[in-house]
């Protein structure tokens, strides 16, 4: 639908329905997704370069979401360390 009606160029309205694709499913499934846009992607190694930009910032968008949702040791830790710059810089030296 969107390569049909040129939608990736402005991508406002492709943006707008990955993020509602994203939030709509499990975290665990958001690497389909993912793999999908990648893949569509791939099939317009020809389009135009604001085509392939609208394609790859409906990428960006559906990575930083996934990485919104992922839960584990890794998210927690960067919340803490996100937290600790925050919070209390004078601990941080370089």
């Amino acid at each position: 639908h969107l390569d049909h009606h040129h939608l990736w160029d402005p991508n406002e309205f492709a943006v707008s329905c990955f993020r509602i694709i994203m939030y709509s499913i499990q975290a665990q499934h958001s690497h389909h997704v993912i793999q999908q846009v990648l893949n569509h992607l791939d099939t317009h190694n020809k389009s135009t370069p604001r085509v392939r930009a609208g394609i790859v910032q409906v990428l960006l968008e559906t990575v930083a979401i996934a990485a919104k949702g992922s839960v584990g040791a890794s998210s927690k830790c960067s919340g803490s360390i996100m937290e600790m710059i925050v919070c209390q810089p004078s601990l941080i030296t370089f």
